[in-house]
């Protein structure tokens, strides 16, 4: 069986992404064993921005050529490795990707919400919250996934192409 490349892995996440729900990402799971070229990768990557934490040991993402998502691969104790697309490349543009891929705008939504519903009952003597609420919602939205992960198989993917 041939090695999968980058590119190839990039097209299978596409694919993925397109069979999946609005709320869901697509993650391509890469376990020990399973044939990945991983000399295909850019030698450097883009950024080691740390995502979400998913229990992962280490975040490495790479640009996509003439594209604005980015490859986040997230590498695990025990081995395996997990690859979704970022619907904003985070090295490019955090306070996209944040925007793009997080709850950072609810967050700051809701925290000014919560911060306007204090300050009328405190008859505006506590207008002061309402930026410093929306800074909690946003701080706590952004480290809020946007989407719910799903998880992929490589060797289960290949099993069905065969």
């Amino acid at each position: 069986m041939q090695a999968m490349t980058a590119d190839k892995i990039v097209l299978i996440l596409r694919q993925l992404a397109s069979q999946v729900g609005p709320d869901e990402l697509a993650v391509l799971r890469v376990c020990p064993g399973d044939a990945v070229a991983w000399g295909t990768f850019p030698a450097t990557p883009a950024c080691t921005l740390p995502g979400i934490d998913v229990g992962q040991k280490a975040d490495t993402r790479f640009a996509i050529a003439d594209s604005k998502q980015g490859l986040h691969v997230q590498s695990f104790a025990d081995g395996h490795v997990d690859l979704h697309l970022d619907e904003a490349d985070a090295c490019r543009g955090s306070i996209e990707h944040l925007a793009a891929d997080t709850k950072l705008v609810e967050g700051a939504a809701l925290g000014a919400v919560i911060g306007l519903v204090i300050a009328a009952l405190t008859g505006g003597r506590a207008a002061v919250l309402i930026p410093a609420a929306a800074g909690v919602g946003a701080a706590l939205g952004a480290a809020t996934p946007a989407r719910t992960r799903r998880v992929f198989r490589l060797r289960d993917l290949l099993h069905k192409l065969r």
